[in-house]
């Protein structure tokens, strides 16, 4: 989105990190037609910045946290609010992007469920989107 890595990232993951050129950097800022967003689920996240010392590192140990996923009995905890805090994340921190919600964590035999609960996401969706919000 803004032509580069964001600094945690080339901080993490340093000489490892292919570097982009000043045209490469052009062509990429602002590259975009929309965002496909997928939410399933939230994390708990911990630090773990004792990963970034290691010599063989990895996407998983470049972030310097412990992920901890969160199953319920429905498989997917349902909580609208996570999906409304990214979408307002994403108004601010990028200007508003387009967004297409691609999934939203609901399996194929609650969706003939939760039809209401599928809405209020599609409402909010809506709202925070909405330049006016």
């Amino acid at each position: 989105m803004f032509g580069d890595y964001p600094s945690t990232m080339k901080r993490n993951v340093g000489s490892r990190l292919p570097e982009f050129t000043n045209h490469e950097s052009k062509l990429v800022k602002g590259s975009f037609d929309f965002i496909g967003l997928i939410h399933y689920n939230y994390l708990y996240v911990e630090d773990n910045s004792v990963s970034l010392k290691e010599k063989n590192r990895d996407f998983n140990r470049d972030m310097g946290v412990k992920l901890y996923y969160n199953l319920s009995a429905y498989e997917f905890e349902i909580r609208p609010r996570d999906l409304q805090q990214i979408l307002e994340n994403f108004k601010s921190a990028y200007g508003n992007p387009p967004i297409y919600i691609q999934e939203n964590g609901l399996t194929l035999s609650l969706n003939l469920h939760y039809t209401n609960y599928f809405l209020s996401v599609c409402a909010l969706g809506s709202k925070i989107l909405d330049p006016h919000y």
